[in-house]
Order: C-alpha cells, then sequence, then structure tokens
C-alpha cells in the first residue's frame, strides 16, 4: 500500500485516474498491487506489442473491476482515445491510466478530458512509508543513504542498491529540465 492509496481508490470510484511519477519510483508495482486487491483487473502495457493491439481494440474483460493503461500517453491521440473508453465503460470498471512524469507535460496540450479524469503523482518512499517497517533512526538512515526509490531502499545490501541510484534520478532530471540541464548536474555544475 503506498500513501496515496485510500485517495486515489476514493476518486477512481468516480473518475478515470492518471497516475504519473518518476521513473522506477513504482507506479507499475502499485498498480499491480491495486488488481490485486480487487476482484478482477488487467494490466495493459503500450510499450507491449500484444498489450497494445489489445489497447486498441480494447480487447480486455468488460467485467474487469480496474483497467490500468500504462504508458498509453504514447499513442497518438491518446486523450480522445482514453474519453471515448471512460465515456461507455460499465458504471463498475476503474481505469487508471500510468506514465512517467512526461505525462503531466501532455496533459496540458489538445483535447480536454475536463471532468473525467483526477490525476495524481506517486513519489518515491519517505519517511512516513516504509514497506520495510525500520525503526525511524533506521528508516532515516536509509533514506540518506540509498534515496527513496523502490530498487535501491529495498535492496538487501548497500552494494546492490548503489547502481541503481543514478539512472532514476538522471533520467528524471531529463524528463523535467532537458537534456542539457541534467548533463550539467552530472556534471557537478550548479544550475
Amino acid at each position: 500500500m503506498r500513501y496515496l492509496d485510500k485517495f486515489l481508490c476514493k476518486d477512481m470510484e468516480k473518475m478515470m485516474i492518471l497516475l504519473s511519477g518518476a521513473r522506477q519510483c513504482g507506479k507499475t508495482t502499485y498498480s499491480k498491487w491495486l488488481i490485486n486487491h480487487h476482484d478482477t483487473g488487467v494490466y495493459l502495457n503500450w510499450d507491449q506489442i500484444k498489450d497494445r493491439k489489445k489497447i486498441i481494440q480494447q480487447d480486455w474483460d468488460e467485467d474487469a473491476a480496474i483497467v490500468v493503461l500504462d504508458e498509453i500517453h504514447k499513442k497518438k491521440l491518446w486523450k480522445t482515445f482514453l474519453k471515448g473508453i471512460f465515456d461507455t465503460k460499465k458504471p463498475n470498471m476503474r481505469l487508471l491510466v500510468t506514465g512517467s512524469a512526461r505525462m503531466e507535460y501532455f496533459q496540458k496540450s489538445g483535447d480536454s478530458m475536463f471532468g473525467r479524469y483526477r490525476s495524481w503523482r506517486l513519489h518515491p518512499f519517505c519517511m512516513s512509508e516504509d514497506p520495510l517497517h525500520l525503526s525511524l533512526k533506521d528508516r532515516f538512515n536509509r533514506l540518506l543513504e540509498r534515496g527513496g526509490f523502490p530498487y535501491p531502499y529495498l535492496a538487501k545490501k548497500p552494494e546492490e542498491a548503489g547502481k541503481a541510484l543514478v539512472l532514476p534520478i538522471f533520467v528524471e532530471i531529463y524528463a523535467i529540465l532537458g537534456l542539457a540541464a541534467a548533463f550539467l548536474l552530472l556534471l557537478g555544475v550548479k544550475i
């Protein structure tokens, strides 16, 4: 369970949810956790060819309690596509759309989905959220040492965590600020 679970689930009863966040912050894992806590559910990822075909044809269990569409913002005219799905879905079906931080920028342009969605952002683990159930002191030290991204935070050994620390942070900076800023930060230049 993540910090936004009770809020997101309540919103999902009325609207489609657009869940964004940095790469590797746990969106896919969280989505699959939500599916497992509903009676039925479907996870489809636009990056997978077999899933892409199912998404285009809307070929999933119509009685699924929750349908997760991951990385759908890569589809041309994705917002129009989602409006059509949302407007014609069965009343009991919950729709969760996930993607990287870049999805937030795509939401601001093109067709409006006003009134159909609620946007949430998943962040890495913080002091109030600890799946390892560590003491406050150990949790604080682990966050300082490894950061809050799930893979390094949950790694059993510090040397396993170190390999995963730099890339997600670099990719997130690139997604938000662009390549030039990310490169300068990587070189240690303050911007």
